[in-house]
């Protein structure tokens, strides 16, 4: 081994001695798993017949005792201290001796706990005997979420090919899948993607629509039939009679679709207004957007603005993740139009995931976008083309905004990039020409670095971090950036919170709150005359102190 690389060694360490490191873990765990095993149930006789397998014993005990008990303070069943400690044979005798196989012990059922030691003799003996494939426990997780979590490809396969609900997600979004691969289980990912492929559930995405002349649209839907096996575009061709148009949906979609001509390049910054409204990302929560929006008197249940004069402002990254985004861009675009005719507006800044999908980086787009675009040979990003009016669009929009002494911007801004001198409208319009013709080199790829690196305004980090890639800004440096604007506040997302939180004395506000997660609710802030409110998706409003 001394002639080899380091890097060479490492692949060796990682390949040959971390199994066996591993392995020698799992012995000594579950040793020690069994010897507290045997300290909390020694005043029970039983569980020293079921560790030896002494059946005329058992057959003796249950005669005078009730098979579905719960013993000990780990609160467990006969059924599931076999299939965690004991012999096949022995969890066969319980069954067969009548042992619920759908009880809940410790907010499992017996087929989660066996799913969770990959003992697969065990799940298929469950299986065999009815019990639940699809149960749930209080997240929502399968027994074939458990078995990809822990690892086990067999246990995996067997309960697929015995209905194990393949695409159903947890209350954190997570499928079997998605856990397997956060668990690192490479071949269960495969198995389990090649099998979702196989079996995709009914799908329908759109409408996508794009000129066609001066006169002409055309709009397609992507659609799977999951009965027929068949992913296909669903096409129709409009003649816009009108600018803006009002396309109506089809394909199973009865929305209408106010479609415009022309794009008008919003304003960098924007004075006088009295009501804001502030939300952080979206990443494709859709319909958890549509409850936020209705309790807080955004919308009406028809989905048309309300609010007036009031001022909507969106800090990007509606892309990737979740599995409604086009869903939401819509919305967006709908709203921006109404808002403006009622003396209102919607602003959308742009995000970091709004520039890799133009860009055509689609690392975090949604299996579901991928698999059907893939199956349609098509590339997702160029659902957002040049040539597409959302495409236009979105090409259109501010990366930072101002609203009167308040600045909006995706991610933040470092003082690296204010030093550059750059104004608002300067910002704006580079990125749109960098989005508009990234194979141009005119503006400078100083500019460029500037602009879309690090420390500009989609990616830095450095108001919430401190590591070695972002140092946390020191208070003095977010003085002269705010003065810089002329701002007295800053509003980001980007960077995941727990919840909305004022930073450097209420001067910066963190708002992306994963609530496309499901982990925590939607929320976002009011601001009236100046005044600030914390707001949710139940319509509660909370003064900011």
């Amino acid at each position: 081994m001394d002639t080899l690389t380091p890097g060479i060694k490492i692949c060796y360490i990682s390949i040959f001695i971390y199994p066996v490191l591993k392995k020698i873990y799992q012995i000594f765990l579950v040793a020690f798993l069994f010897g507290q095993n045997l300290n909390v149930f020694a005043g029970a006789p039983v569980f020293r017949y079921l560790d030896n397998g002494d059946f005329d014993k058992l057959d003796s005990y249950l005669a005078d005792h009730d098979i579905n008990a719960v013993y000990g303070d780990s609160a467990v069943t006969l059924l599931v201290y076999s299939i965690l400690y004991n012999k096949n044979r022995v969890t066969y005798y319980l069954i067969e001796k009548g042992a619920d196989v759908n009880l809940f012990v410790n907010g499992k059922s017996p087929l989660m706990h066996a799913a969770s030691k990959g003992n697969k003799q065990k799940t298929a003996m469950l299986v065999s005997h009815q019990a639940d494939i699809n149960a749930l426990d209080s997240a929502l997780n399968t027994c074939l979420i458990y078995a990809a979590r822990h690892g086990s490809l067999k246990t995996v396969k067997y309960l697929v090919r015995h209905g194990a609900a393949l695409n159903h997600k947890n209350i954190y979004r997570s499928t079997a899948y998605d856990e397997s691969v956060t668990y690192s289980h490479i071949e269960i990912s495969k198995y389990l993607r090649d099998e979702y492929v196989k079996n995709l559930p009914d799908f329908h995405d759109g409408p996508y629509v794009s000129w066609k002349g001066q006169r002409r649209i055309k709009a397609f839907y992507m659609v799977h039939d999951s009965a027929r096996r068949m992913t296909f575009k669903h096409k129709v061709n409009f003649r816009a009679e009108s600018n803006p148009f009002l396309m109506r949906g089809f394909s199973q979609d009865s929305l209408e679709y106010l479609i415009s001509k022309q794009r008008e390049i919003p304003a960098d910054q924007v004075q006088g207004v009295k009501q804001i409204m502030v939300i952080g990302d979206i990443h494709g929560g859709y319909d958890s957007l549509l409850v936020f929006l209705r309790s807080n008197g955004i919308i009406d249940p028809g989905l048309n603005w309300t609010w007036g004069k009031g001022h909507l402002v969106f800090l990007g990254d509606i892309f990737d993740r979740g599995h409604k985004v086009t869903e939401a861009l819509w919305l967006i675009y709908r709203l921006e139009y109404q808002a403006a005719k009622a003396g209102g507006a919607v602003h959308l800044i742009l995000g970091n995931h709004e520039i890799m999908v133009l860009n055509h980086e689609v690392s975090y787009v949604a299996d579901k976008y991928l698999l059907m675009t893939d199956k349609l040979n098509m590339s997702y990003a160029n659902l957002f083309s040049k040539q597409t009016i959302l495409g236009q669009w979105l090409r259109s929009k501010n990366t930072i905004l101002k609203i009167n002494d308040y600045l909006f911007v995706h991610a933040g801004l470092s003082l690296d990039f204010i030093e550059v001198g750059f104004t608002l409208h300067d910002i704006n319009n580079h990125v749109r020409f960098f989005l508009n013709y990234p194979n141009r080199e005119s503006r400078g790829e100083v500019n460029r670095i500037t602009i879309m690196g690090k420390n500009g305004p989609f990616w830095y980090r450095g108001y919430l971090e401190d590591n070695h890639e972002y140092k946390h800004l020191p208070e003095e440096e977010l003085s002269k950036i705010l003065s810089a604007f002329q701002a007295s506040s800053i509003f980001i997302g980007h960077t995941n919170v727990k919840e909305i939180t004022p930073l450097y004395q209420s001067r910066v506000y963190a708002m992306d709150v994963p609530f496309y997660s499901n982990e925590v609710n939607m929320q976002g802030i009011t601001i009236e005359n100046d005044v600030f409110y914390l707001v949710n998706s139940s319509g509660d409003r909370k003064e900011f102190q």
